[in-house]
């Protein structure tokens, strides 16, 4: 889906591809900032900064969740309930064994973590599953708490 140069420039700085995929996700592209924010994710995690990889895996779950309205009669993945469930699931458990010495990087994987929570929340309620949604919404606030 992307030049080689791109992707070698992905590897080289996955600081910019995680920009570029919020730039994309602001601008309605929600299954290219996803792709783009795993390849951010896959570039962290051959580096080493598992706290950035993790928070771009998070980030691309918020992509598909927010793309789920807009490409409910398109084909893709945000289009997929059950997918981005699974993907914003996987991701929120990836924060648990998230460790480090930048204490404002991983506030940061907890904020993340939290915004995950409260899309997941909306994800699941409009799945009529109240319940789970309710304690998502609960364990975000108690993690922001």
């Amino acid at each position: 889906f992307l030049p080689r140069a791109v992707l070698d420039g992905i590897q080289r700085n996955p600081y910019a591809a995680w920009e570029w995929g919020m730039v994309e996700r602001v601008a309605g592209n929600y299954d290219r900032a996803a792709g783009i924010h795993q390849l951010a994710s896959n570039a962290f995690e051959e580096i080493g900064d598992k706290p950035r990889a993790v928070i771009c895996r998070l980030d691309r779950g918020l992509d598909l969740a927010a793309g789920l309205n807009e490409d409910s009669g398109r084909k893709g993945v945000s289009g997929d309930v059950t997918k981005v469930k699974e993907i914003l699931e996987t991701a929120i458990q990836a924060t648990v064994n998230t460790e480090g010495r930048d204490i404002e990087l991983l506030q940061r994987v907890v904020a993340k973590e939290g915004e995950a929570r409260v899309a997941l929340s909306g994800v699941l309620w409009e799945s009529k599953d109240k319940a789970a949604a309710e304690s998502q919404f609960g364990e975000a606030c108690g993690r922001l708490d």
